[in-house]
């Protein structure tokens, strides 16, 4: 395992993309130094050496991959190609341009949660602002849905928080509520948040709780507030998401507020841009001769898996946020899969560089800032829009 420099690096591992990861010297004994728990699990499971392709587990070599590959797409009918986000911006968009050729239905595992955020901001509409901005200005900070110490590890330091008492968190389950945290049931956050919208008005409630009353306060005294919201309110249906903004502009009088969301996935906002770029819609779409159209959500990756709607798969990237029982489906229909690691389902293996680590490339961050990817290492690793590429050949036009 080569290694470059002992300079700073952006770590690739979550979108927060912290650019202060130190790389050992060439060399050297890999002692990476990553700054948090979630990267220094993931350094601890980079696969070694240079993989060979395998086909079901079986390796081949990459004229009998590519060879293969080819085989399938000749006569295939109803491709999908889903992006992920482990991948580069530029992998992204030669995959989108490969589904374009293909006639494909291209999407991403979160399109769903992305269709959420499009549809309610469309009509209360919200305020974004970058991580800096809420470093630099920010005095409240509310998570709704999210867990970032799980999922984002260092995004308190990132943004100057080590005193938590100016945040306040919502989840979802049953437990007791603790100081600046509450802890709503499923189904029920629409009527929450309108009652809270009625006590920020200055309206008395007479089924008000202590809670409630608590998190209108905390929400009236913001002078620069920031909501983090994830998939957990992301889960429930699309009013509870308009609804909250709408409680945010209700709050606009009294102080400014805006969102961002937090992602599970690494490079999911560049799936998006690619999409957008490429058609206008940064969601599913279905290539048709002379465009593409927009697709509904039971015309999601997730739903034609689930009915096996397909001839054949292509995963760009490592898919995620399917169940286990979608993923099953793999079984009856053929697929390929470009990834830095092993898919442990049926499938053609092209092993390919990972962004960041083995290759340079762009991501963009939870905010939208473009951040740049440089590699650590030195696998002779293919980079995944260099197969792509290599794939799209002799492939429409």
């Amino acid at each position: 395992m080569n290694t470059t420099t002992n300079r700073l690096f952006t770590c690739p591992f979550c979108n927060l993309y912290c650019q202060d990861l130190e790389a050992p010297i060439p060399g050297g004994k890999p002692t990476w130094q990553p700054g948090c728990p979630l990267a220094a699990a993931s350094f601890e499971q980079l696969p070694a050496g240079n993989p060979a392709p395998s086909h079901n587990g079986a390796s081949v070599t990459w004229n009998e991959a590519l060879d293969l590959a080819h085989r399938w797409l000749s006569p295939v009918r109803m491709p999908l190609v889903v992006l992920s986000g482990d991948v580069t911006c530029e992998a992204q968009r030669v995959g989108v341009e490969l589904a374009r050729r293909l006639h494909a239905t291209v999407d991403t595992p979160l399109s769903r949660f992305d269709l959420a955020v499009l549809l309610s901001a469309m009509d209360p509409g919200y305020v974004t602002c970058t991580l800096g901005e809420v470093a630099q200005k920010a005095d409240k900070l509310l998570f709704w849905g999210c867990r970032p110490e799980e999922s984002h590890p260092r995004l308190f330091k990132r943004l100057k928080r080590q005193n938590r008492s100016n945040t306040f968190g919502i989840h979802y389950g049953v437990r007791a509520s603790t100081p600046n945290e509450l802890w709503l049931k499923q189904g029920e956050t629409v009527a929450f948040i309108e009652r809270a919208r009625l006590m920020a008005r200055g309206e008395t409630l007479p089924d008000s709780t202590s809670e409630l009353a608590a998190l209108v306060e905390f929400l009236t005294a913001a002078h620069f507030g920031v909501l983090f919201y994830g998939e957990e309110l992301l889960s429930e249906d699309r009013h509870a998401l308009t609804e909250l903004f709408r409680l945010l502009d209700d709050l606009r009088g009294k102080g400014n507020w805006h969102g961002v969301n937090l992602p599970a996935g690494e490079n999911v906002l560049g799936a998006a841009e690619a999409l957008s770029r490429a058609t206008g819609f940064a969601q599913t779409v279905h290539f048709v001769e002379g465009g593409a159209e927009f697709v509904s959500q039971s015309g999601s990756a997730e739903g034609i898996l689930s009915r096996c709607a397909t001839d054949l798969v292509i995963f760009v990237g490592q898919p995620s946020g399917f169940s286990n029982e979608i993923m099953s489906h793999l079984n009856e229909i053929p697929s390929i899969t470009l990834s830095s690691t092993q898919p442990v389902y049926k499938t053609l293996w092209l092993p390919t560089a990972q962004a960041g680590i083995d290759a340079d490339g762009t991501a963009i961050r939870l905010d939208g800032v473009m951040i740049p990817l440089l590699a650590m290492m030195s696998r002779e690793l293919p980079r995944a829009e260099d197969v792509l590429g290599r794939l799209a050949v002799g492939v429409g036009s």
